[in-house]
């Protein structure tokens, strides 16, 4: 059932498998599945389930949506369940998406989400729209929440 549902969020690639599964809380866990059919050379596509315990069948996917408009780019993943090269911090329940706009990585999107019990929240958005040679701890920040 969690498998059939990450499927189609990958867009049914028959290659989708599950990669890691981490508690939350007492009764959530988060599942990971890779995409490796919608993913390229640089960037590995995932989805991540929330799994409440006592009904996986209302397992959700993390909403990767931050709809921004940086003069005419406009960045608007539309609601997207998949992650890009992400990555999940035990220790800071932070969940990490870094997006290469080419193999270096001098150009895309990173973002972290944060647990809060219930959601993912986004706490950090960095973008660089133009490849220009500029390493990721540089990019413009164009989000940040404060983590309480």
């Amino acid at each position: 059932m969690l498998a059939d549902k990450a499927k189609a969020l990958c867009g049914d690639d028959d290659e989708t498998k599950l990669e890691d599964t981490v508690r939350l809380g007492r009764d959530m866990s988060l599942y990971s599945y890779s995409c490796p059919g919608s993913s390229g050379a640089y960037n590995l596509h995932s989805v991540f389930l929330i799994v409440p315990e006592a009904n996986p069948r209302a397992a959700r996917a993390v909403d990767f949506a931050y709809p921004i408009r940086i003069g005419s780019l406009e960045v608007d993943p539309g609601g997207a369940p998949t992650a890009t090269n992400a990555g999940f911090d035990r220790s800071t329940m932070t969940l990490s998406a870094f997006s290469k706009g080419r193999g270096i990585g001098h150009c895309g999107a990173a973002e972290d989400l944060v647990w809060d019990g219930q959601n993912f929240r986004l706490t950090l958005l960095r973008i660089m729209p133009h490849c220009k040679g500029i390493g990721d701890d540089d990019w413009p920040v164009l989000y940040r929440a404060e983590r309480k």
